[in-house]
Order: structure tokens, then C-alpha cells, then sequence
């Protein structure tokens, strides 16, 4: 019984060790597929971004380049140039009512912000808000476009927006530049109709603390994800939208607090509710002419490919505990027919000790040791007297009981170390280790003697007769000696049943 609970314990132990490895591969598996297509992911809001910008480039482009051709704008510019502040103002109406239309026409296009500055920086005209100029922007705003213009003139934006500048020429000489931005929302939007996902800007504290004022720096407040970034507090989302925004920032904020500090793309994912977010960060400093470290563009996007990555993982984890249970249990059947056959092998299948086959190979063993290191060793072999006669008369079923009877009580009165098997019918035999002929003689005769005095159900009591041999130097194979243990047997039979004979001695 403890053998089988142990044997149990072994299988249950290595089912657990193929589950674990098969979980360590597929899992390993699992994390290649999912960090391979997160790369994807950012590489794809890389390319969104991209196309986005781009749209908006070459809008700006064109527009620069009718602005170039206009003689009116340069000329109004060239002039006010010259002027003082107060020789500025009517000239800044008339450019205000010259571009009027053309600024009608960029707000279609999103265009929130479209202005002109003096080389030095200074804004002479804003067309979104007539009342404002004088100020230098350039000189303190972070540029998030593609475009690339060197010093000392960089273009510029600030932190919800996209700027593009464009220098202006009076006569070959700079007058100075126009400007045109896109809002962060406006921008939002379009890649949003464009690319189904949310997009949110989070800002590198740095440059809220550089870039903006006191006051302006009130609008933002520190990223839930990472404290050294900044978000706009003021962008007008909704309710639902916030909440959604921080059970995937809690999901992913220890992931993407590490991530976000090496300042590189990357892509993280999380399982909330029943689905899957794919959560892609594009670091902006690759786009910013004048930042190190800018911030990052985040893209949320539901994404049920990730849901079939891991429906394919426990799939497989499935089909492989299958193929385990089923080689378990292939080994089991294999194995306890292999018990099963080594019993039949073993064991005489009536009275359960050891049968001729086995008790030849311990007996081959043990003559081997026993001639090799000069040790007694004596076999006993007996016989039921008159056997036939009780399977003629009780029939074979009572004889079976006689021959199990026998074999039980043999078993329990010999010594631990002597070997007991049937020899065939009714006849036993038993081996007796480090035993002499007298000895094994004085064995079987108490044997002999208990038995007689033994009643086996309705047959009642039995006799039987012993053959005692030893191994001495006339005897060189265990063969020689079983040819006068059987001689033995047979001169008891012939004295007259019932009684022990030694080989050799005298009746």
C-alpha cells in the first residue's frame, strides 16, 4: 500500500515538474509574441504620427507658398518693419484685414493659430487673436513637427499645439516669418478619425518648468505613471475617459514608470476587464529641434490580437497537459503490466510465494556466492504424500486449499532469510542460506512434524515427505544439487512417506 501511495506521489510529482516546464516554454513564447507585436505597435504610432504631421506639413507648405507670392503681406511687413509702435498699428489692421479670408480658410484645415513675427522674434499680427503682439515666442516654446530649420530663427510651439514657420523675403532681404499651428486636440482628433485609438501628450517636468510660466505651469500636473512627467490638467476630458485612464495607468504604472526613463519607444499591454489595451509610448524628442527630452505621445487602443495570443497559450497549455496525461497514462498502463508480468514471473499464481523459475535464478545466485566464498548452503524439497488420492477424493478445489494451506503455514515458520517457492503440483521447496545438512534436517523435520499435527478443511490432516541436500565439494552446479535433493525426496517416498532423508546418509 505505501509502495502504490508512493508510486502515486512520483507520477503526480513529475506530472507537476512537465506542467511547469511546458507552462516556463509557453509563457516564454507567449512574452516573445507579445513584445514583438508591442514594437509593432510602436512603430505603427511612429508611422500614424508621422503621417499626421506630414498631412500638416505640406498644407503649411502650400500655404507658405502663396503667402511668399503675395506683395501685400511682404510689403505691409517690410514697412512695418521700419515703424515704431504706434507707425505699426495701422499697418497691423491692414494685414489683419488683408488675411482675414485666408485665415477663414486654414481653420478648415484646423489651423488654430496663424501669426507673423519680425526677425527678432517679436509677433507683429496674430490673426487668432488681433489683440495680442509684441511678445517673443520663439524664443521659449518646444517645437513638436517635423520641420527642421537651423538657428537662430527655430521654429516653435507650445506645449498643446504644432507650429510650423516659414521665413518671408521683401526684395531678397527677410522681413520675417509666418507662423501656423495646430492645437494638441485638433491634432488628437484628426489622428483619432484617421487611426482608431486615444492619444494623450505627457511633458518632461524639465521642460514645463523651463518652457512655461508660473502661471501657465498651473495647468499641468504630474503624470500618474511617472512623477517626472507632466500632463495637461485642463484638456476637458470626461468622466468616463479619466476613469478609463487611471485603471490602465494603476494596470501598467510600474512597466511604464521604468520604461519612461530611459526615454526610448516602447510598448506595454493590459488586461482590464474582459480586454486587452495595447499601450504604445513614442518618445517626441525625436521630433522636438530643441529638446533632449520632450515627452512622450501614448496611443490607447483596445486590441483583441493580444486576446488571441493568449487564447493560443492556454489552448496549447491545454492540448500539452493532454499529450502529458495521456504519455502518464500510457506509462502507467505499460508499467503496472510490467508489475503484473513480473509477477506472474516471480510468483506462483495459486499460493503466492516464489515459483520454480524465480526460486532457479536466487538458487543459481546463491550457490555462485556460496562456492565462491566456501559457505554451507542446503535446499529442502518436499512433497504431500499421497496427493492424488485427496484431489480424486475432495476434488481439486479442497486440494487447491491443501496446497495454499501448506504454503501459508511454511511461509510463516521458516527463517526471513531462507527462500521458499513451489517446485511444481505439490511439491515446495525450500532454500536455507548459511545452513547445513543437519541443520536443514532439523528444519524439516520440525516441519514435518507441525504439519502432521495441521488440518486443512474438509481433507483434514496431511503428511509429508522432505529431501534435504547441501552443497560440498562433490557438487558443482546448483543442477547436481537439486539431482540429489530430488534423490533424496525420492528415497523418503520409497522408506515409507512421511520422513526426512538426507543425500547420502544411510536409511
Amino acid at each position: 500500500m505505501l509502495t502504490r501511495i508512493w508510486r502515486w506521489k512520483y507520477y503526480l510529482l513529475a506530472l507537476v515538474l512537465a506542467n511547469s516546464l511546458l507552462y516556463f516554454f509557453f509563457d516564454r513564447d507567449l512574452t516573445g509574441k507579445q513584445q514583438v507585436y508591442l514594437n509593432q505597435s510602436v512603430k505603427a504610432l511612429e508611422s500614424q504620427y508621422k503621417a499626421t504631421v506630414n498631412a500638416y506639413d505640406l498644407l503649411s507648405r502650400f500655404e507658405f507658398s502663396l503667402l511668399a507670392d503675395d506683395t501685400t503681406l511682404l510689403g505691409i511687413l517690410n514697412e512695418a518693419a521700419q515703424k515704431d509702435a504706434a507707425g505699426r498699428e495701422p499697418l497691423r489692421h491692414r494685414l489683419l484685414t488683408h488675411l482675414k479670408p485666408i485665415y477663414q480658410r486654414l481653420k478648415q484645415y484646423h489651423f488654430s493659430r496663424f501669426y507673423f513675427t519680425f526677425t527678432d522674434g517679436s509677433v507683429f499680427a496674430r490673426l487668432h487673436k488681433t489683440y495680442a503682439f509684441g511678445d517673443k515666442p520663439l524664443d521659449t516654446k518646444l517645437n513638436l513637427s517635423l520641420q527642421k530649420i537651423a538657428p537662430p530663427h527655430p521654429p516653435a510651439g507650445t506645449f498643446s499645439e504644432f507650429t510650423y514657420s516659414e521665413p518671408l523675403y521683401y526684395k531678397g532681404v527677410r522681413v520675417g516669418y509666418a507662423n501656423l499651428s495646430v492645437t494638441f486636440e485638433l491634432f488628437r482628433s484628426e489622428l483619432t478619425r484617421l487611426f482608431p485609438s486615444y492619444y494623450q501628450i505627457v511633458y518632461s517636468g524639465s521642460n514645463v518648468i523651463e518652457t512655461l510660466s508660473k502661471e501657465a505651469q498651473k495647468r499641468y500636473i504630474q503624470s500618474d505613471l511617472n512623477g517626472e512627467y507632466y500632463t495637461d490638467a485642463d484638456a476637458g476630458l470626461s468622466d468616463t475617459l479619466q476613469a478609463f485612464l487611471r485603471s490602465v495607468h494603476h494596470c501598467i504604472k510600474d512597466e511604464a514608470s521604468h520604461q519612461m526613463k530611459s526615454g526610448k519607444p516602447f510598448g506595454v499591454a493590459c488586461h482590464l476587464g474582459n480586454q486587452w489595451i495595447t499601450v504604445s509610448f513614442l518618445p517626441l524628442s525625436r521630433y522636438a529641434t530643441n529638446h533632449s527630452k520632450a515627452g512622450y505621445l501614448i496611443a490607447y487602443t483596445p486590441d483583441p490580437v493580444l486576446d488571441s495570443f493568449t487564447s493560443s497559450f492556454y489552448f496549447r497549455m491545454l492540448l500539452g497537459n493532454l499529450v502529458l496525461l495521456f504519455i502518464f497514462g500510457v506509462i502507467y498502463y505499460l508499467e503496472r503490466h510490467a508489475r503484473q508480468f513480473k509477477v506472474l514471473a516471480t510468483y506462483d499464481t495459486l499460493t503466492g510465494i516464489f515459483n520454480r523459475r524465480e526460486f532457479d535464478r536466487i538458487v543459481e545466485e546463491e550457490f555462485e556466492r556460496s562456492s565462491r566464498y566456501n559457505r554451507p548452503m542446503s535446499v529442502i524439497l518436499m512433497d504431500i504424500d499421497h496427493f492424488k488420492l485427496v484431489n480424486d477424493t475432495y476434488g481439486h478445489q479442497e486440494g487447491d486449499l491443501v496446497l495454499k494451506g501448506l504454503a501459508k503455514f511454511i511461509q510463516g515458520h521458516i527463517r526471513r532469510h531462507d527462500f521458499f517457492a513451489r517446485w511444481g503440483g505439490e511439491e515446495f521447496a525450500i532454500l536455507a542460506t548459511e545452513t547445513t545438512a543437519a541443520e536443514a534436517a532439523q528444519l524439516a523435520e520440525k516441519l514435518r512434524i507441525q504439519l502432521q499435527q495441521q488440518r486443512f478443511g474438509s481433507v483434514g490432516q496431511i503428511t509429508v515427505s522432505f529431501g534435504v541436500a547441501q552443497i560440498d565439494e562433490s557438487v558443482e552446479t546448483f543442477g547436481a544439487l537439486f539431482k540429489q535433493v530430488d534423490e533424496a525426496l525420492y528415497q523418503a517416498k520409497e522408506a515409507g512417506r512421511n520422513r526426512v532423508q538426507v543425500y547420502g546418509v544411510s536409511l
